[in-house]
């Protein structure tokens, strides 16, 4: 029963390990900034109904969209170095309607 929450435990020490220190549990957020943004199509599934309203297929449609790369800064609390990771998020930029 502890077994999952040691491991649990490890894995989010681990994420949040210094690279520098090395040690478990000392990074902390220090901000996010936008580092870029592209045009894409965004892939949509759509679902498809009879006039009872059941459904009856789904659809593919591919949307205008916005993919936002963002960059999480952190400061470590024991040795005080600084590092950050990359992430991406896409977004849809029109409102569909399934």
């Amino acid at each position: 029963m502890a077994l999952p929450l040691i491991f649990a435990l490890l894995y989010y020490g681990n994420r949040t390990k210094c690279p520098e220190c090395k040690k478990l549990f000392s990074l902390k957020k220090n901000g996010v900034e936008i580092v870029g943004e592209k045009d894409i199509y965004v892939k949509v599934e759509n679902e498809r109904k009879n006039i009872s309203g059941e459904i009856v297929g789904t659809q593919t449609q591919h949307i205008p969209g916005k993919r936002t790369k963002y960059r999480q800064h952190y400061i470590c609390k024991k040795c005080g170095s600084e590092c950050f990771s990359e992430y991406t998020s896409d977004s849809a930029s029109l409102q569909y309607i399934s």
